[in-house]
């Protein structure tokens, strides 16, 4: 949970909504089915290939962007919380995240011809 939430710059309440869980508590003090746990954990585990994808691809924490629509109006929040982690769309939603940023960076022009 760590990783998830330092890489995708998650407060506590989002971090808590994005892995469906309140707090730190472990899965079996939840009472939670064998069945439930292990939808859980796929979950957990695709949600740290994603952060690991992202911290890998050299994507930034998304700060403010975190709320912003970003992939057919969806946010990078909205992607986190989906019933079905998309980890590719996660990908490109950081890809396009970094694009954007790289777009609105100040730039100084050049003259070729000096």
């Amino acid at each position: 949970m760590d990783l998830i939430g330092r890489v995708f710059g998650l407060s506590d309440v989002h971090l808590a909504e994005v892995c469906g869980v309140g707090g730190h508590e472990s899965l079996v003090e939840r009472g939670e089915e064998p069945v439930a746990m292990a939808a859980r954990r796929k979950r957990m585990d695709r949600l740290f290939f994603a952060a690991a994808n992202w911290e890998r691809s050299g994507f930034a924490p998304p700060g403010s962007a975190l709320t912003t629509p970003i992939v057919h109006e969806k946010t990078l929040l909205d992607l986190l919380c989906a019933a079905v982690v998309d980890v590719e769309a996660i990908q490109f939603a950081g890809g396009r995240m970094a694009m954007m940023r790289e777009m609105a960076a100040p730039r100084a022009f050049v003259d070729p011809f000096r």
